[in-house]
């Protein structure tokens, strides 16, 4: 009898304050260059390096995820429970991921930067060797797609001797998409300021976020 084939699943977690369009090419990238089934948006509830007064409300970032991906059949919300001390660990995350979605294999997309902080998160060991790595390419790193895939690559390849000093053994890509300049803290500044962000955001959400407090 031929071995069952394990579905792959794609987790991009975040806070997602608010969701923009860079995300949905990270995600659409990663689901088509890495076979994903499905990729999984995971608000966070709250990082520990970020104080949770500087967030909006936990389920307004949850509406805004589930608005912006609803045409996308590909992608889907999930919403893992936090810890009591209100903190999301990416640990936490995924054994709660793995009990809900069991005998899957898992692929964690990032940013560069979330990439690079990897060797100092909780647990990191058992993060780390059970996902393949989707790193989407910075922007800052160069003008062009391929400089910064490969800029990206160089990033990558340091973060991974890292690891593999601790006996921390990783799978990664970076993906081939042109650099992601959008960031939520400029979106949000934007909209302090009454700047338009329509082209940063899907038109599902702008006018709520528009009008929302940042």
């Amino acid at each position: 009898m031929a071995a069952k084939i394990r579905s792959k699943l794609g987790i991009l977690g975040g806070t997602f304050d608010p969701p923009h369009w860079g995300h949905l090419a990270m995600a659409e990238a990663a689901h088509d260059q890495m076979q994903l089934d499905r990729v999984l948006w995971v608000p966070s509830h709250r990082p520990p390096h970020k104080s949770a007064n500087c967030l909006s409300a936990f389920e307004i970032r949850r509406d805004w995820v589930r608005r912006a991906i609803a045409d996308r059949s590909e992608f889907a919300l999930v919403e893992v429970a936090g810890r009591s001390s209100g903190a999301s660990y990416a640990i936490d995350t995924l054994r709660a991921l793995q009990r809900m979605y069991p005998d899957r294999d898992w692929c964690w997309i990032v940013g560069l930067d979330t990439f690079r902080s990897l060797p100092k998160w909780y647990k990191c060991q058992e993060v780390a060797s059970v996902c393949q790595w989707s790193i989407a390419p910075r922007a800052r790193c160069s003008h062009s797609q391929a400089q910064a895939v490969a800029a990206t690559q160089q990033a990558c390849r340091e973060v991974a001797r890292l690891l593999e000093a601790r006996s921390i053994s990783i799978r990664w890509q970076v993906l081939e998409m042109s650099p992601i300049d959008i960031s939520s803290s400029e979106i949000r500044r934007s909209c302090r300021e009454g700047r338009s962000i329509r082209n940063w955001v899907p038109e599902s959400i702008r006018a709520d976020l528009e009008t929302h407090p940042f």
